[in-house]
């Protein structure tokens, strides 16, 4: 039942927290390709490919700007150049910039929900924020004491020093069983307006990503109400036969974390965590819909290999392969989403898609590739894993967020 007017209460799981964080062992490194004259595939070790990143010097680097307690994401705010970055336990901390480009904590916290957050590390916890694209909405996703999802607005003062109180759009329960998993964990403004959810297959029920009556293993699509709480699912949605769920976008995902907009293109960027060898990157453009009616394909496929094939689908959209897939061997665990570059200090970068994975500690990019498809490439790294979000400013420049503390900004090497 709705726990405010116009709130709704849904039987599953929206993605508002994160993914675990456990680190795996790194492998050996190889990097794979063809000779500057074309002919036979050329195998270069990690150590030479170390010496010659070296000898050439780096481009790029990540200055760290802050150190929070546990950060978790960055969002900007129209109108302002100050920085919004959520931390797991419940605040928000307001990065209010100098003349000199540095960042400096505001003495106050903007909103502090830690009364009513449970932040149990990686399944738990404030881990989404994104403001309306005025700026006048500041919306978080965080699990409540009762261990259920809630999606909340709140509205900002002019100045963007603090916050009114929550207005509830989602509360979800827990489902039965055991701590929730594959919640994944974002919260994005389209380029029509509305609000996009991406939520996971909750760890035991992989077959609800592609059942358009489940709300499990999707991105949906809402209008939110920050006024008198709840929202509308708006027209267009996926209609994926008479059971669909109006607020249905994307399905068959597996845990998407995060979802990104090209603000430039429209195009919709969506990292989804793998199963047990394979992370995969979905670019969902025009001829994509951007999204709508897009079946990602978990689980008959993990990313491009059959998986539960033999099992019969629930969804009449066939599979989506992804644009872009990688293997654990190394030593990553885990995708995370994701900013395609729009600044202006980098041009070389310009539409380059911005990720990495939680057990990296590198800032990596994917360019297309002259011969079609994708590319990785590494721009910068960091002493510490753990990263859990890549986000951009309102100009288009890049930063990256470490649950271990650190915050930074991509910068010139």
């Amino acid at each position: 039942m709705p726990t405010s007017p116009g709130a709704r209460r849904l039987p599953t799981v929206i993605a508002v927290v994160g993914v675990a964080l456990t680190v795996f062992a790194a492998g050996a490194v190889l990097a794979i390709g063809r000779s500057s004259a074309g002919g036979d595939l050329v195998v270069v070790s990690r150590e030479e490919l170390d010496a010659a990143t070296a000898e050439a010097g780096p481009a790029y680097r990540l200055e760290e700007i802050a150190r929070l307690e546990a950060p978790t994401q960055l969002a900007p705010r129209a109108g302002t150049e100050d920085l919004y970055v959520s931390q797991l336990g419940g605040q928000v901390i307001r990065l209010v910039p100098a003349a000199d480009g540095s960042f400096s904590p505001a003495p106050e916290p903007v909103v502090d929900v830690t009364g009513e957050v449970s932040a149990q590390a990686g399944l738990e916890g404030l881990v989404a924020l994104t403001f309306s694209p005025d700026g006048t909405i500041l919306y978080l996703g965080y699990v409540d004491k009762a261990h259920d999802q809630v999606v909340a607005a709140f509205p900002m003062s002019a100045d963007g020093a603090t916050a009114g109180e929550a207005v509830e759009i989602m509360t979800v329960d827990r489902p039965p069983g055991p701590p929730n998993n594959h919640i994944g964990g974002s919260l994005a403004f389209g380029p029509d307006g509305y609000l996009y959810v991406g939520t996971g297959d909750g760890g035991a029920g992989a077959f609800q990503a592609p059942d358009s009556s489940s709300y499990y293993g999707k991105v949906l699509r809402i209008q939110p109400d920050p006024v008198n709480g709840g929202y509308t699912s708006p027209e267009g949605n996926t209609v994926d036969g008479p059971d669909a769920l109006p607020e249905l976008w994307t399905v068959g995902m597996r845990n998407p974390f995060r979802i990104d907009f090209d603000r430039q293109t429209g195009d919709l960027w969506i990292a989804d965590v793998g199963e047990e060898s394979l992370e995969e990157i979905n670019r969902l453009g025009v001829d994509e819909a951007f999204g709508k009616d897009i079946n990602l394909g978990w689980p008959q496929y993990a990313g491009s290999t059959e998986y539960y094939i033999d099992e019969p689908s629930p969804t009449r959209l066939p599979p989506t392969p992804p644009s872009y897939e990688y293997d654990h061997r190394q030593g990553r665990c885990a995708v995370i989403g994701g900013e395609v570059y729009r600044g202006a200090q980098f041009s070389e970068l310009a539409g380059n898609y911005l990720f990495t994975d939680l057990c990296s500690k590198a800032l990596l990019g994917l360019r297309e590739a002259p011969d079609g498809g994708y590319e990785e490439f590494t721009l910068a790294t960091i002493e510490e894993s753990q990263i859990v979000s890549v986000d951009a400013g309102n100009d288009g420049e890049a930063f990256v967020t470490s649950i271990s503390g650190g915050v930074y900004r991509l910068t010139a090497g």
